[in-house]
């Protein structure tokens, strides 16, 4: 019995303590890819964050001041220029989240 709770506590050891597996997901594959095409590349990780930021930002920015800081953001985050953040905005709308197409930039 000691052993078998000592096997189990071990096992739960490792996988608690195991760092998560990474999972390619179309919608990341396919956003990844309209960047590369458009010449914006980098790493994988900073790409997705950037765009699923530019959908946080989508639903938390009303007014011009808040936008510019959205775009200002990718800027930063991508070292890329305006037109550049504006692809990486608008193609993380469409895939991520097309309920904020409407919402301009």
């Amino acid at each position: 019995m000691v052993r078998l709770l000592i096997v189990m506590f071990g096992a739960l050891a490792i996988v608690v303590g195991s760092p998560p597996t990474a999972r390619a997901d179309a919608a990341d594959d396919q956003f990844i890819n309209a960047l590369a095409a458009q010449g914006i590349t980098g790493d994988r990780g900073t790409l997705i964050a950037a765009g699923h930021s530019a959908c946080v930002g989508a639903a938390a920015t009303a007014t011009v001041r808040g936008k510019g800081a959205q775009l200002d953001d990718v800027i930063n985050a991508l070292h890329v220029g305006p037109y550049e953040a504006w692809f990486v905005i608008r193609t993380a709308k469409s895939i991520y989240c097309p309920q904020y197409l409407g919402v301009r930039v």
